[in-house]
């Protein structure tokens, strides 16, 4: 993603227009001509930033971000990262400074919107889009900007977006220190990417992306595996099934995504200031 210039702002209202146009395709006749997507409904202290024709949200603690551990939030299929971002908790580590936060944007002109995580999901999967390598420019590019450490960075997806999780893990061995994956499902092949650390927290209620795998469901162009078959190939992974849960980002899962990444350094300690903060109010 090469000759586009930056676009780093905290005003929401300066983003209610796209700033580019750009074609996302997987060959011909598969092409999407649409302006970058922005967000127009960031949370507090947010900022978008923008990468080629792709884009991120970034959140860093006040005192900034050298250091710090990198967690790329990836959403789920038909929603938003400022949306998420806004209501998942994950902001509370960022004001308790422990980490720095990005959260990468789908790409423009997808109906719903979604992530290529390999055969899920529609539109991603349809263009080929290259989510995976999204990722990746987003880790490097929060280490640039903020001095954050690459070398401790994770994904915690939720649905579409732990899928997306996987694949990176797995295709991209050496990029991520760790992947929290909530009500999702590995669809690529594991080697290398095995070494990874995993924690799998799936409900045994969910009825979206059954803990047990479902065949061929109408956003995906294949089967989905079962919770257990996703994390076999990975060799330091972790399978918790949450008993009575559906397919939903609950703050238990937070707190159970918290501990377990503090328990592999992948969130820094808690400063005495920090923890004294009052949490924030999700957004939504």
């Amino acid at each position: 993603h090469g000759g586009m210039p930056r676009l780093r702002t905290v005003a929401a209202a300066a983003l209610a227009a796209g700033t580019a146009v750009l074609a996302v395709g997987g060959g011909p006749g598969t092409e999407l001509t649409a302006t970058v997507a922005v967000a127009d409904d960031l949370p507090t202290g947010v900022e978008q930033i923008t990468l080629g024709d792709r884009a991120y949200l970034l959140a860093q603690p006040a005192a900034g971000g050298p250091g710090l551990p990198v967690v790329v939030l990836l959403h789920g299929r038909t929603d938003s990262a400022a949306r998420f971002l806004g209501a998942s908790g994950v902001l509370d580590w960022v004001d308790e400074g422990t980490a720095v936060v990005a959260a990468p944007v789908t790409a423009p002109g997808l109906a719903p919107t979604s992530w290529n995580a390999g055969s899920c999901c529609d539109d991603a999967v349809r263009n080929d889009v290259d989510d995976a390598g999204l990722v990746a420019e987003v880790i490097a590019d929060v280490a640039a900007q903020t001095g954050a450490d690459a070398t401790r960075a994770s994904v915690v997806g939720f649905s579409n977006g732990a899928m997306l999780g996987y694949r990176v893990a797995c295709e991209r061995p050496g990029l991520l220190a760790g992947l929290v994956a909530v009500a999702g499902a590995r669809l690529v092949p594991c080697g290398r990417g095995g070494d990874v650390a995993v924690l799998h927290l799936h409900g045994d209620s969910d009825r979206a992306v059954p803990v047990s795998g479902a065949t061929r469901p109408h956003f995906a162009t294949g089967t989905l595996p079962s919770a257990e078959e996703s994390v076999a190939p990975l060799r330091s992974a972790r399978l918790e099934v949450l008993q009575g849960t559906g397919h939903r980002f609950t703050r238990d899962v937070v707190d159970r995504a918290r501990a377990w990444l503090a328990a592999h350094a992948l969130l820094a300690a808690t400063s005495p200031v920090a923890a004294a903060a009052p949490p924030r109010s999700p957004s939504t």
